[in-house]
Order: C-alpha cells, then structure tokens, then sequence
C-alpha cells in the first residue's frame, strides 16, 4: 500500500470514531485479502473498504471495486465472522477520502456491497 492509501485508511479510523465506531481492527489479513477495517456501530459489525480517490470528481464507490474485489470482501468478513461466539449483524462499508482537497472529504457509504 502506498503512503497516501495508509493515511486515507487513518483519516477513515478518525472519521469513523468520531462517528461512535469502535475500531476492531486494522488491515486484518487472511490467506486470500485484507480487510482495511473491522469496526463495531452499536450492535454490528462493520467491514470497511477504504479507497483513497484524487479526483473529487466522481460519487459512486462501486466505480472503485471490482466484482472479484467484492466476493473476496464477502469471503473475509465470512471468515472473520466464522469464529465469533456468537452470531452479530453485519454490513460491508465502503469510505472514499478524497485527498485532493484540504481538509480531506470522506463519503461513508453504509451497507454498500450486500
């Protein structure tokens, strides 16, 4: 990952504590992805996809993942979730950090990819 990438997904963990998300984890790693963050709002949890955009021109996050990006997304909070004691709702978010701008803009799509 790039420098402006990690600093997005930092600028991203600020906004969403900010928001009241208690942040889990951070580019949490299995054999086939890495989720950028895991975060908990209330009683969810919330798989968070981060992408750093310099184009404040486009609005749409599903411009910025690919079909594989999201079955593998699908696959990892799956694998996360497969050891939890019990069972908790869950969604996949996607943040775009628009970095071309000062301060940062963040759009927080919830729920983006069912």
């Amino acid at each position: 990952m790039n420098a402006l990438g990690k600093q997005a997904e930092q600028e991203a963990c600020r906004y969403l504590k900010k928001q009241g998300y208690q942040i889990l984890a951070q580019n949490w790693r299995h054999h086939f992805g890495e989720i950028d963050i895991i975060a908990q709002d209330a009683q969810e949890l919330v798989f968070v996809e981060v992408k750093s955009l310099t184009n404040s021109q486009t609005f749409d996050p599903m411009d910025h993942i690919t079909h594989k990006k999201i079955n593998t997304l699908r696959k990892l909070a799956q694998s996360y979730t497969s050891n939890l004691v019990k069972d908790i709702d869950q969604r996949i978010d996607i943040i775009l950090v628009y970095c071309d701008t000062l301060p940062w803009r963040i759009d927080h799509f919830k729920d983006a990819i069912e």
